[in-house]
């Protein structure tokens, strides 16, 4: 009995700090907004498959959308940087992705307006990324998505190249029921 007693605390001691652990590891800022934490897998595909360097489509907006609720200019530079990131999963295959958010005109802008109202760190790149993604220019999303991720000390999940056009129209189709 008493080898048993330690054992029994030690796995309610387990089972409370995980029921602790997991809810502050969830990003309780972006609760409930229009993206997922879930991995994402995507398929291998030939990696020397060339990626034509055209604009990107960009969808227009949501319908019915409160884009200053989704994006207030309270944002933090860690939400930020999350939605830049998830954002970037649309356009780049890695391994393993966590989160997604679509891309679309308005977000982009507004994601611009929170960063020029805010005094962020890392404020040029974050800039330099959404600016060129406005121009429908998802070129270096693999840098995009490798900087963020580095900035948030990523471990998995680095991008390894480009969707292709089949490739992110699936993605697009899977994940937010549409095409670009």
């Amino acid at each position: 009995m008493n080898v048993k007693k330690p054992f029994v605390v030690m796995i309610i001691l387990v089972a409370v700090g995980a029921i602790i652990y997991f809810p502050f590891y969830q990003n309780s800022e972006e609760a409930g907004s229009a993206e997922s934490k879930e991995p994402i897998e995507t398929a291998a595909v030939n990696t020397e498959e060339t990626v034509e360097d055209e604009s990107e489509p960009i969808i227009q907006a949501i319908e019915g959308e409160d884009i200053e609720a989704l994006l207030p200019l309270s944002m933090t530079e860690e939400s930020v940087q999350n939605r830049i990131h998830h954002m970037s999963h649309g356009y780049i295959h890695a391994r393993q992705k966590w989160g997604k958010f679509e891309v679309t005109k308005e977000r982009l802008g507004r994601l611009i307006e929170v960063i020029e109202e805010n005094d962020y760190e890392n404020e040029e790149l974050y800039l330099e990324i959404l600016t060129r993604w406005t121009d429908g220019d998802f070129s270096n999303a693999v840098e995009d998505h490798n900087a963020i991720w580095r900035l948030q000390n990523g471990t998995v999940g680095e991008a390894l190249r480009l969707l292709s056009a089949d490739e992110r129209e699936k993605y697009q189709e899977q994940h937010f029921g549409g095409k670009e």
